[in-house]
């Protein structure tokens, strides 16, 4: 038989924080894409929702009602509920990208004119937030990718044609003349979706990451400023000193009057008084 069944570790494997994948068994299609984790059967989807994601449910259930009263007999039971699940996962990353866009826009627009400790922790935490919604739609579309590059992945989405003529659905696998063009369409242009997204909050971290090049041209003007004005205050401070230095040793030679003080307003061996009135002034 081609393929393998539905395996406990599969059912595990939505239960725990594990990487994006779309596994295809044989009678089952395992979606396992945060925040949308189902198992799909050819008559049955079992929903594992988190608490309190409403935001997930809603759309589910929109596309389910909508689409519950269109009886379309080329679409199988399977890729209704494959395509109400990507529905929803493409709706929760676009509120996430979007989110994600308008805080980059405010806090962009607000550290250009001004820099301050703040704005500087919300760029970090924005950068934090855009690599896990990238991280997160990245990962949906390379595990939506890799089922359409698996053949025999593709041609095992039929779940209910299988059910239907077990024998003559695997005959045709066997023959390689089973067409996957319907399953492909419906990955594809949900995966250009996400590539679409992806793109964007590319766009949106190289924003910042040439903001951020900005500010640190700008904080390097700034320093060398700082360090410009400071060695030219050194500079001046040490002719000041030098010129101090010269006029104190010569000019302590000089004859100015008072080399025979004798007041000395604190007692002998005090200073004088011409000292104090120095001192004063100083």
């Amino acid at each position: 038989a081609m393929g393998v069944s539905l395996q406990l570790r599969d059912i595990r494997f939505l239960q725990g924080v594990s990487e994006p994948a779309l596994l295809v068994r044989r009678g089952a299609i395992v979606v396992c894409l945060d925040p949308v984790n189902a198992i799909i059967t050819h008559r049955a989807g079992f929903l594992l929702v988190p608490d309190g994601a409403d935001r997930v449910l809603e759309p589910l259930l929109a596309k389910v009602r909508e689409g519950s009263g269109d009886e379309d007999p080329g679409m199988p039971f399977e890729f209704f509920v494959l395509e109400a699940l990507l529905v929803t996962l493409i709706t929760s990353h676009m509120h996430d990208v979007r989110e994600c866009t308008s805080e980059a826009k405010r806090v962009l627009q607000h550290i250009r004119k001004t820099i301050s400790s703040r704005l500087l922790n919300s760029v970090l935490n924005l950068k934090k937030r855009i690599n896990e919604v990238f991280d997160a739609v990245k990962g949906a579309q390379e595990a939506i990718e890799a089922v359409q590059r698996d053949d025999d992945a593709m041609a095992l989405m039929y779940l209910t044609s299988m059910d239907r003529d077990p024998q003559g659905y695997y005959a045709r696998l066997k023959s390689k003349t089973w067409s996957t063009e319907q399953a492909e369409l419906l990955l594809d242009s949900y995966a250009l979706e996400l590539c679409a997204m992806g793109t964007q909050l590319d766009l949106v971290d190289k924003e910042i990451e040439a903001t951020e090049s900005l500010l640190k041209f700008k904080l390097d003007t700034a320093r060398n400023t700082l360090i410009k004005v400071d060695v030219t205050f050194g500079i001046v401070s040490m002719w000041l000193a030098a010129c101090s230095l010269i006029a104190g040793y010569y000019g302590m030679n000089f004859q100015n009057g008072h080399m025979l003080d004798t007041d000395f307003p604190l007692g002998p061996g005090g200073p004088s008084g011409i000292w104090l009135k120095v001192a004063g002034i100083s």
